[in-house]
């Protein structure tokens, strides 16, 4: 039997994995040197590697002793022009009972992993 609470934090988690994965935009327009976007036949824009790897990844997810909030990380890959690209990855906690916006715990150019209680 798992305890009310502990379902609830299972839930919220599921729900808020499933909507914090979101696109990025690319408002750089193609110059002479590149391809111009894949295009499907209906003209619409065709999901590309490059756009896979703006989407944040979110993983680690850990549940508050009380069940009242969730520790995950959100992975970003850091595409900076003439530099390596970088994942970075932030800690972030949310309250189960959804009665707040998720909240960042760390900031900067390292990463954070493994949030713990």
């Amino acid at each position: 039997n798992m305890n009310p609470k502990r379902f609830n934090a299972a839930l919220v988690l599921l729900m808020f994995c499933l909507s914090i994965v979101v696109l990025a935009q690319d408002d750089k327009k193609p110059t002479a040197k590149e391809a111009p976007a894949p295009r499907a036949k209906s003209g619409g824009k065709l999901l590309t590697a490059l756009d896979l790897m703006k989407v944040n990844a979110v993983s680690g997810p850990r549940i508050s002793p009380d069940g009242s909030r969730v520790a995950y990380t959100v992975s970003e890959i850091k595409m900076e022009k003439d530099k390596e690209w970088k994942s970075v990855g932030q800690v972030w906690v949310v309250l189960t009972n959804r009665s707040a916006k998720s909240r960042q715990y760390t900031r900067g150019d390292k990463s954070a992993t493994a949030p713990e209680w």
